[in-house]
């Protein structure tokens, strides 16, 4: 946005002429934040931050964002269904998370999904 404003300042110094500015990316907080703001201004209510699990509800198991090799290296890791789960841990070589029964099925992974997360996390790392 700042890039923006300053390139049509600069076009206008020139040419004597404004720009406009398209920024609809800047009305995706309000959206998102929307039930949040409203909840702390009707009823006082702060919301404690959310993280993955919270935001994608039911949708991945696992779902989370791992440490990689080197400084500051990351990879988010999402599998929607148990069949993505499974090619994942055989690409990996780790069949052998998907033959426990913690983390054969969604509901598995993710009731025990703080394990399953120190796992992945080792892995990536």
């Amino acid at each position: 946005m700042t890039l923006g404003v300053l390139a049509a300042l600069e076009y206008q110094q020139r040419t004597g002429q404004g720009q406009f500015i398209e920024a609809g990316m800047l009305g995706s907080p309000g959206f998102n934040d929307g039930a949040g703001n409203l909840d702390f201004t009707v009823n006082g209510r702060e919301w404690d931050a959310m993280g993955y699990r919270e935001v994608l509800g039911e949708s991945y198991a696992p779902y989370g964002c791992y440490p990689c090799r080197g400084e500051d290296n990351w990879i988010i890791i999402a599998c929607a269904s148990d069949e993505e789960w499974q090619s994942m841990v055989n690409l990996i070589g780790k069949s052998s998370w998907a033959a426990d029964p913690k983390f054969a099925t969604k509901s598995g992974r993710k009731k025990h999904h703080e394990e399953l997360d120190r796992n992945l996390s080792q892995w990536t790392a």
